[in-house]
């Protein structure tokens, strides 16, 4: 084999890779900007010693979730001159914006409804989540609802638009909800805290595992994306035409496969984390069907305060299993 043939098996770069690159740094600024959203949350966290404790954590978790998340995805966006659409859903889309808003939010009060009706299992256990009954409206606030609110906003600027809008460029606005919610999916199986990372040797670990493993499962996902591509635009997957270098990242994304089921233990879990990637693939297809911010943010706003008003509401009927 000559050196340029080598060259050209193991290397990446050429047209057929642009897919797999692109998705590749897409995840690993995901990545990124967990990171910096870990910053943000320390820098808050310490300015905060000055309040109370409801004062400092509305400071510190709407300073992760809407500095940390949402403008490190807006400043990723700009840096890159990727157009995240701020206006309003564009005409003739207001009923899909509503269905959007409103689906996330419904599917988590009908689990509920399943779990507690059919399997006697209220979803606050599951979500290993308790709050006092008798608490105030006030503390509820500020300990539940706000930092919801922040923490919606923030995942729906990041996972449900900046995501899907790069996904967009590389693979065309037909697949782009379908790839987006898978790397959402996966990054949110993932081992490290979406919202910041912990500052330990075990983070470390589940930081560059993460990495490592969700880079690749990026990739992957653009090999495979491209790869199953015919001429005219059909599904002709033909896995004799991957080289060297597409199975070597294929591997690794299957290692990083394994790895996420095997963290999934209990069927609690699973559930939870299905409920999760539902609402994300829902922001996201709503996303692309009016292309505007607005409507994934509030999707996943009323997912996040749904999953808040389940767990109050469980806690006064008395079915709270924590």
């Amino acid at each position: 084999m000559s050196n340029s043939r080598r060259s050209a098996t193991w290397g990446f770069g050429g047209p057929e890779d642009t897919t797999a690159l692109g998705l590749g740094v897409l995840f690993a600024a995901l990545i990124a900007v967990s990171l910096w959203s870990t910053a943000v949350a320390a820098a808050a966290q310490f300015a905060g010693q000055v309040f109370g404790t409801p004062e400092s954590l509305l400071l510190v978790s709407g300073a992760a979730s809407l500095v940390g998340l949402a403008g490190g995805a807006l400043a990723y966006a700009r840096y890159r001159g990727i157009d995240i659409s701020l206006g309003r859903p564009h005409d003739g889309s207001w009923p899909v914006a509503a269905a959007t808003v409103v689906g996330p939010a419904a599917i988590a009060g009908a689990t509920a409804l399943v779990a507690n009706t059919v399997f006697g299992v209220p979803l606050s256990s599951l979500l290993n989540r308790f709050v006092n009954p008798e608490a105030s409206t006030s503390v509820l606030v500020w300990m539940m609802g706000l930092p919801s609110v922040f923490l919606g906003v923030g995942l729906g600027v990041l996972f449900c638009a900046l995501v899907p809008e790069r996904v967009r460029n590389l693979v065309g606005a037909e697949d782009a909800p379908v790839v987006a919610t898978l790397l959402v999916g996966f990054f949110w199986l993932l081992p490290m805290d979406a919202v910041g990372l912990r500052l330990s040797v075990g983070s470390a670990v589940e930081f560059t595992a993460s990495l490592v493993f969700g880079v690749a499962f990026a990739m992957g996902v653009g090999i495979l994306y491209r790869h199953a591509e015919g001429p005219d635009g059909s599904v002709a997957f033909d896995a004799g035409a991957l080289e060297r270098r597409h199975l070597a990242v294929l591997a690794l994304a299957l290692v990083g496969i394994v790895g996420v089921g095997t963290g999934l233990t209990t069927l609690g879990e699973v559930v939870v984390d299905a409920l999760w990637v539902a609402a994300f693939g829902l922001a996201v297809l709503g996303y692309e069907r009016t292309r505007s911010v607005w409507v994934p943010a509030l999707a996943m706003v009323g997912f996040t305060l749904a999953l808040d008003v389940v767990v109050y509401a469980e806690a006064l009927a008395g079915l709270s299993g924590i």
